[in-house]
């Protein structure tokens, strides 16, 4: 008899069992699903970058380069309408007693602005597209503001290059504007020490562009350590420009950025290591 009920209850029994392991499972896969869910919410960051300054969008540049800890160039357009153009003479002059009233030569800089925006950090992407994501924010968020000049962006492999299209012309309409560094130079190839080719380079620019271009801020004693043969004929002045930092050989990576400056008409060539 007693056998014979265990056969009666056993198949019941199996499937309470079923039943039971089916409801565990389903805890389970529902439990790792929310497990990954909020894994995914955690990894996507909400970040902020917030500058203001006479270049806005250099000044960003250089806080995307510090996060990424990739090289990203920029170049100033020309500033020519006297609208984005502030004079500091009085802030900054420290001789203006040796002049008579309104005769010292005044300091311009660009009027600048400011640049603020919110963006979602995924680790899912990959860097490149999370710089050049971020990228495109800051240049709209440039352009909505109303900020002096109008930029684009170009890739050369893992290099990212900002460099302005069009600025207020001295009418206060905009005009195109083409960037500096795509003028074709010739910088003779022959053996030298890279400050030297580095001057010969911007020379090379002023000389084409008919606005003179000088070496700034740069890491002087990696440059006077380089020596290399650099040069090329009718080549575009970013590519040599790149092709002297490429070889050298620094441990970190090498950007810069061309400065206008709107009292004295030059460029400025600034060179600095990222990461």
């Amino acid at each position: 008899m007693k056998s014979q009920e265990l056969r009666t209850n056993n198949p019941r029994s199996l499937r309470k069992l079923i039943a039971v392991l089916t409801l565990i499972l389903i805890a389970a896969l529902a439990s790792i699903s929310w497990v990954r869910q909020g894994k995914a919410v955690q990894e996507i960051r909400k970040e902020s970058l917030k500058v203001e300054g006479p270049r806005p969008m250099a000044k960003a540049i250089e806080v995307l380069e510090s996060r990424c800890r990739c090289p990203i160039t920029y170049e100033d357009p020309r500033y020519v309408n006297s609208s984005e153009i502030d004079d500091v003479t009085a802030r900054v002059r420290r001789d203006l007693a040796n002049y008579k009233t309104g005769e010292a030569p005044k300091v311009l800089i660009p009027k600048g602005g400011a640049i603020s925006i919110e963006y979602n950090d995924s680790p899912a992407s990959s860097e490149l597209e999370r710089t050049l994501m971020i990228l495109r924010q800051l240049l709209d968020a440039h352009h909505a503001n109303g900020n002096a000049g109008l930029f684009r962006f170009e890739i050369d492999g893992q290099l990212i290059h900002v460099v302005p299209t069009a600025i207020k012309n001295q009418a206060g309409q905009m005009a195109p504007q083409e960037s500096f560094l795509d003028a074709l130079i010739t910088v003779p190839v022959q053996e030298r020490r890279g400050l030297v080719t580095l001057q010969a380079i911007c020379a090379a620019i002023s000389q084409a562009t008919k606005t003179k271009v000088i070496v700034g801020s740069v890491p002087m004693n990696l440059l006077a350590q380089h020596i290399g043969r650099e040069g090329g004929k009718n080549q575009k002045a970013r590519d040599l420009l790149l092709s002297l930092l490429e070889g050298s050989k620094s441990d970190a990576g090498l950007s810069w950025q061309l400065l206008y400056d709107p009292g004295m008409k030059i460029y400025a060539l600034n060179i600095h290591q990222v990461g």
